[in-house]
């Protein structure tokens, strides 16, 4: 259902309009932070989490670990495959009950309600490093990276998506987030967004 209620969105780039293809509303985010969001929007597929499966052990590969490094690749390429645009918001205090938020950079893995931070990534060229059967790994060699977004986020959350307007900006759009428990997804994305 959210993958039809993507079809013929898109977001606003410094270099125009991208697709969107992913995004994610991620609930509980750090256990520091009760009640903080994170959402990641993006040109490309964003899993929530490694696809549910249980290792065979008839079987030689270990499907559990598998369904873990596609998950991992997939956050990786699409944080930094060639033409590779996201954006992520952190939303502040009870961000489960929506709201407006004011973006900052003072507003990064702040817990007070209306506040947050966004980083956006968009790369314009990059290297194939590795092909291991359908999982490549990507090194951007030229890129726009921008942790301190300024401007303005607003949110209606539902129990299954999040709608999310954000105008940060060169950065602006309006995405349905699917809702996504998964503390480890915003972690990655911290770590790809550096």
């Amino acid at each position: 259902m959210l993958a039809m209620t993507l079809l013929g969105c898109s977001f606003t780039t410094p270099q125009g309009e991208e697709p969107i293809h992913g995004a994610l509303w991620v609930d509980e985010v750090f256990a520091n932070f009760p009640g903080s969001a994170m959402v990641v929007i993006a040109n490309s597929p964003l899993p929530c989490e490694p696809e549910d499966t249980v290792d065979v052990p008839a079987t030689a590969v270990d499907e559990v670990a598998s369904a873990e490094s596609w998950w991992v690749a997939q956050l990786q390429s699409a944080f930094t495959r060639e033409g590779a645009a996201a954006v992520a918001l952190w939303l502040g205090g009870n961000a489960a009950e929506g709201g407006e938020f004011v973006v900052s950079p003072k507003g990064w893995l702040s817990a007070d309600a209306g506040q947050g931070g966004g980083a956006a990534l968009l790369v314009e060229e990059a290297v194939l490093l590795q092909r291991d059967g359908a999982l490549f790994q990507y090194e951007p060699t030229e890129f726009t990276r921008d942790t301190a977004l300024t401007g303005t986020a607003s949110a209606t959350v539902g129990d299954t998506t999040a709608e999310v307007t954000f105008d940060l900006g060169a950065w602006r759009g309006t995405a349905t987030a699917e809702r996504c428990v998964n503390p480890a997804l915003s972690g990655a994305v911290v770590e790809l967004l550096q």
